[in-house]
């Protein structure tokens, strides 16, 4: 037989015994095959020869035999296959070794079946060649004298909860430890193939599929019917209250539910005994250790009793095993993960070979533990294992362990947006790299360095760092390292807005990265491809991209790397404003990071949701988002979302016409930002806070803070950023009424973002000129600005910007005295704006209804008018509350309900005095003031009149000359009546 080396793909595992079929393994010159053996078990045997040797060999010993399943195993001495011929002692060249005695049946037929099994196991472990599979030393065959032994080394460490149970490893200790012994080098080796079937190469859904069935020996076919014999059997009485259960028994804590209903083993119910094994590994404890006796074993499994993990505290730390545990005791065998899969996810984890001593600590094991800490998000911690490691590789005097924990410091301090310690940190690790003359070390620190300026703003030095760092691990011939250095350069470009080199990077990184197979980091490059589209407002191809790298961490295993892309997914979905589907997305995502204790993550999604509500006009629940994310990455140490989050509080209490709560936000969050050496959101923040200004009609400040946060765009060479201050300064001008500068202003933003391919920022200039034409009467060309950035927003799927132009059209219509036009747009708006759950800008449109039919339907307008003024209040809008309500009064002052009109007025005055609102108070003031002017004058006539008409009636009873007088109060009455004739309505608010 070929000595060939087998990769195996899939195992059955021995939850249950099966008929041994013995096999013969060949190499053809296209796969490895399996094929019957139709002659003897004993030319399996002839053909392991090599592995034979004499029972005389063999000294046993004086110690405990453990028995399992099919036999027994004893510690015994293996003699020397050739006298010694020196002095040396024949027991001083004796070696332990682990003798695996086969148990004989009474029945007759039993020993071929045996001695099938035997060469089966004996052939495949012989073919294996692996550091976590035990080697076989020989065996030793004597079916007469029922002698069939295995001889493998002594693994003095013992069993794997033997192991865990000699000291107090760590987590990483206990994961590289995965029927398992520990060798001498404190690795885990897999010792039982009694039941083990080579499988062909399949799709991970074929092997999930695959059953290994027992097949009948040829040359015992009376052995067909053994495994009906063999399969154990659970029978339950009604109510479950009586068990009957036949058949082996040793391995039923292992055994699978489907196993239990005289099922097959199958690769499903080797994924739901691996799941044990990760448990014995964490705990030390073989599964369901507090139960005792077999039916209430077999109750539990059955019912689905399994361990909860949440009430373990040793899974705190390994939140990814503890969820891949729950996955392969999922009680549907399709629903388990396939042993791919599992590979995979295991190889996330860090894993450290156990110390010589258990309870030290290794700087190698330290840098694992820290590493496990930064997967899920506990940056803190992480720090402190990694500041360890340093401490104890320096202690050693190991240059090489100092260079790997400062390397991995210099990256926790670079979470905690601590640059300038991480640069240090960086700096250091590459001075000892250079000592060891160690290439790959030196280019990974400047790699690093790179991504300290990058995250500091610093493009230049970023883009030199990345270059010099390609460059190096180009000439050692580092893949890998090349790539990521290219994964580097395409994020500068795509902060510098040089979207086509950005572009072109990322699939130079990708195709790198498929050339060598890393899955992984091509997934990375799919998802940064995806940015780009993202940023180019190409939405579609951003979702695909996304999800095509999400699939790929979902086949690897990566659960972060998909939940980030989930996560991207939803701001996909924000963004041409699919609501639902975004919500969902950062729901799911927030899930997984929950699962894999990643706060950063689970974090980012909760901030993700306080966008949403914010863009649904939920700005109570925003702010409890905003909050408790902000909270969460205050705990962690992650200073620049927590800037961020107190910038997206800043948002919301502008929105909320807090002003002075929203000056305070962003100076706060500029503070943070200052301190971590983040020029472009400090940047950010003084542009919000020349919002503010703007708002409260301070333009000089408002111009001011514009002009300092364009000088840090440019600083930055951020175009995004200039072109947005730009564009804000043509907001002063044109509230100053200056459309000349501020058409100069909207023409230079929207050229800037017209050169780096912004389509949203083009169209919003476009927009703006509308309204600057708009102003100039030139109607003509507004009409045509906004309907060109009607378009552009409906070809990059920004609907709601879609009704912002439909509602300025409203607004130009109504100008031009067409209100039918008018009342159209803003209808179209409305439904767009309903469609998306914008219940903001679905009551400004309802009350702009309100206003075409103020000249020709009062019902219709006072009905538009209500319905937005009650939607307002909901929403907690009191400006735009006000404004209802005035607009409320001057329908009333149009039908001549005058007290109506006057207490309208009154709440309006009173509310827009309580937002500062100054243009709504002289408003209503002008209008309270026209209603007592017309009213105190008539009022004096009337009663003047009233008087001077009954004293003549009653001297015109003896008077005739009285009626003259009469004929001239009748002309008063006239007058008065004139006085009350239908009134035209009061000029309204415009719009701020």
């Amino acid at each position: 037989m070929a000595n060939a080396q087998l990769e195996i793909d899939e195992v059955d595992n021995p939850a249950k015994p099966l008929k041994i079929a013995p096999v013969s393994i060949y190499t053809s010159k296209s796969q490895t095959q399996i094929c019957l053996i139709t002659g003897s078990q004993r030319k399996v045997l002839v053909s392991l020869g090599h592995l034979r040797m004499p029972q005389s060999r063999i000294r046993h010993l004086n110690a405990n035999a453990r028995r399992g399943g099919f036999g027994v195993v004893e510690l015994a001495a293996l003699r020397p296959e050739v006298p010694t011929s020196d002095d040396t002692s024949e027991s001083e060249r004796e070696i332990y070794v682990a003798v695996k005695k086969i148990t004989f049946e009474k029945e007759v037929h039993s020993r071929d079946r045996l001695l099938a099994g035997f060469a089966h196991e004996v052939g495949l472990i012989s073919e294996i060649s692996h550091y976590n599979v035990v080697r076989i030393i020989g065996y030793v065959e004597d079916v007469e004298k029922e002698v069939l032994w295995m001889i493998f080394p002594w693994e003095k460490n013992g069993n794997l909860r033997e192991f865990i149970a000699s000291g107090n490893w760590e987590l990483p200790e206990r994961i590289c430890l995965m029927n398992i012994l520990v060798n001498e080098k404190r690795r885990a080796v897999i010792t039982d193939f009694g039941s083990a079937r080579v499988v062909e190469p399949t799709t991970p859904a074929e092997t999930a599929s695959l059953i290994s069935k027992p097949t009948p020996d040829a040359a015992n076919p009376s052995s067909s019917n053994s495994t009906e014999e063999e399969s154990l059997k659970v029978e339950l009485t009604s109510f479950r209250k009586s068990i009957t259960i036949t058949g082996p028994n040793w391995t039923l804590r292992w055994a699978a539910p489907e196993l239990l209903d005289d099922g097959l083993p199958t690769l499903a119910s080797d994924v739901w005994a691996l799941g044990w094994i990760f448990w014995e590994a964490i705990t030390g404890s073989f599964p369901f250790n507090d139960v005792i006796g077999q039916g209430a074993i077999i109750l539990r499994i059955i019912e689905g009793r399994l361990p909860d993990l949440t009430a373990e505290s040793q899974f705190e730390q390994v939140k990814a095993l503890c969820s891949l545990m729950m996955e392969c005791w999922d009680l549907r065998d399709s629903g388990r993960p396939s042993s791919l899969t599992c590979d995979q996810r295991l190889n996330f984890m860090d894993q450290s070979v156990p110390s010589q001593i258990a309870g030290t600590h290794s700087s190698d094991l330290l840098i694992s533990l820290g590493r496990t800490q930064l997967r899920n998000g506990t940056i803190n911690d992480a720090l402190k294992h990694f500041q360890e490691a340093e401490g104890v590789a320096k202690s050693v005097g190991d240059v090489s362990g100092q260079a790997e924990a400062l390397l991995e410091i210099g990256i926790a301090l670079y979470l905690r947006n601590e640059y300038t310690r991480a640069s240090e940190a960086f700096l250091k690790a590459r001075d000892f790299y250079s000592q060891v003359g160690n290439k790959l070390g030196w280019a990974q620190c400047v790699q690093q360095l790179g991504e300290v300026h990058r995250m500091c703003s610093e493009t230049s030095q970023a883009e030199q760092a990345y270059v010099e760092a390609r460059d190096i691990f180009a000439r050692i011939g580092n893949p890998p390292g090349y790539g990521q250095c290219l994964q580097g350069l395409g994020n500068i470009w795509r902060i510098l807005c040089q979207y086509d080199k950005a572009e072109q990077a990322y699939i130079e990184a990708r195709d790198t990265f498929s050339r060598i197979g890393d899955q992984v980091d091509f997934a990375q490059c799919v998802q940064s491809l995806g940015e780009i589209y993202q940023m180019r407002h190409d939405y579609s191809k951003s979702a695909e991209a996304y999800a095509q790298a999400r699939n790929i961490f979902s086949q690897v295993g990566y659960r972060l790397g998909f939940a980030q892309c989930t996560k991207q997914l939803g701001d996909v979905y924000r963004m041409p404003r699919e609501p639902s589907k975004a919500e969902e997305a950062y729901v799911e995502a927030r899930n997984i990071f929950s699962q894999i204790d990643n706060k950063n993550g689970f974090a980012q999604c909760v901030q993700a949701l306080a966008k949403r509500y914010k863009q649904r006009g939920e700005y109570s629940k925003a702010e409890e988002a905003y909050i408790k994310a902000r909270d969460i990455f205050s705990q962690n140490g992650n200073h620049l979302s927590f800037g961020n989050c107190i910038q997206g509080l800043g948002d919301i209490y502008q929105l909320r016409e807090k002003l002075t709560e929203a000056e305070a936000a962003y100076s706060e969050a500029r503070g943070v930002f200052s301190d971590v050496g983040n020029q472009l959101g400090s940047a950010q923040c003084i542009l919000s806070i020349g919002d503010i200004h703007r708002r409260r009609r301070q333009y000089f400040q408002a111009e001011e803070a514009y002009i300092e946060a364009r000088h840090m765009f440019s600083r930055v060479e951020d175009k995004l950023g200039f072109g947005q201050t730009t564009q804000r300064l043509g907001h002063v001008h044109r509230m100053r009424n200056d459309s000349s500068q501020a058409k100069e202003a909207y023409i230079k933003a929207r050229d800037i973002f017209s050169q780096i391919g912004d389509q949203l920022g083009y169209a919003e200039c476009v927009q703006r000129l509308g309204e600057i034409y708009q102003m100039r009467e030139e109607y003509p060309r507004a009409e045509e600005a906004y309907i060109e950035a009607r378009d552009i927003f409906s070809q990059i799927e920004d609907h709601l910007s879609v009704a912002s132009c439909l509602q300025s059209l409203g607004v130009l219509y109504q100008l031009q005295e067409d209100d039918v036009k008018a009342e159209n747009a803003y209808s179209e708006a409305r439904s767009i704006f309903s469609r998306k759950g914008d219940q903001l800008n679905f009551a400004h449109c309802t009350q702009r209804i309100g206003d075409t039919y103020r000249l020709r339907d009062l019902s219709q307008a006072e009905a538009a008018y209500s319905e937005a003024r009650d939607m307002y209040f909901w929403l907690e809008d009191k400006l735009n509350f006000a404004r209802c309500v005035q607009s409320l009064g001057d329908v009333y002052w149009s039908r001549e309900e005058d007290s109506r009109a006057e207490r309208a007025y009154i709440d309006a005055r009173n509310i827009f005095d309580q937002v500062g609102d100054q243009l709504g108070l002289d408003q209503c003031d002008q209008s309270l003031q026209t209603i007592r002017q017309i009213h105190e004058p008539n009022r004096e006539m009337e009663t003047r009149t009233q008087v001077t008409l009954s004293n003549l009636v009653r001297k015109a009873k003896s008077k005739a000359s009285a009626y003259k007088e009469l004929f001239k109060t009748l002309r008063s009455f006239v007058a008065l009546d004139f006085l009350r004739q239908p009134r035209g309505p009061l000029p309204s608010a415009p719009d701020v």
